[in-house]
C-alpha cells in the first residue's frame, strides 16, 4: 500500500472517529485500524530510508571511484575532481546524519 493510500485511510478513520454517535466498540475498532495505519506508515517510511541510505552508499562509492579515475586522467580537471570530491563528502554526512538519525 502506497504511503499516499495509507493518509488517505487515515484521515477517513480520523474522520470517523470524530463523528457522533459511536459505540464504545466502533471507537475502540477505529482506534485500533488508526494504529495499525500509522504502524504501517512507520514501517513504510523506514523500508524506503533503508532502501536509500543503502543506494546513497553505492552510488558514492561509484562517484568516489570516478573522481579516482578523473583525477589520475587530467590534471585540468582537477576542479571538477575536487567538485565531485565535495560532493561525495557531502553525501557521506548525509548517510551519517540518515544512520543517526535511525
Amino acid at each position: 500500500m502506497p504511503l499516499v493510500d495509507i493518509r488517505i485511510a487515515q484521515n477517513e478513520i480520523v474522520s470517523e472517529m470524530a463523528k457522533e454517535g459511536l459505540t464504545r466498540a466502533e471507537l475502540i475498532g477505529l482506534e485500533k485500524a488508526s494504529l495499525s495505519m500509522r504502524n504501517m506508515e512507520r514501517l513504510l517510511v523506514a523500508t524506503f530510508e533503508k532502501r536509500l541510505i543503502a543506494e546513497l552508499k553505492i552510488e558514492t562509492l561509484a562517484l568516489n571511484a570516478l573522481t579516482e579515475e578523473i583525477n589520475r586522467t587530467s590534471k585540468k580537471l582537477s576542479e571538477l575532481t575536487l567538485i565531485l570530491r565535495r560532493i561525495v563528502n557531502i553525501t557521506g554526512q548525509l548517510i551519517n546524519i540518515f544512520d543517526l538519525v535511525k
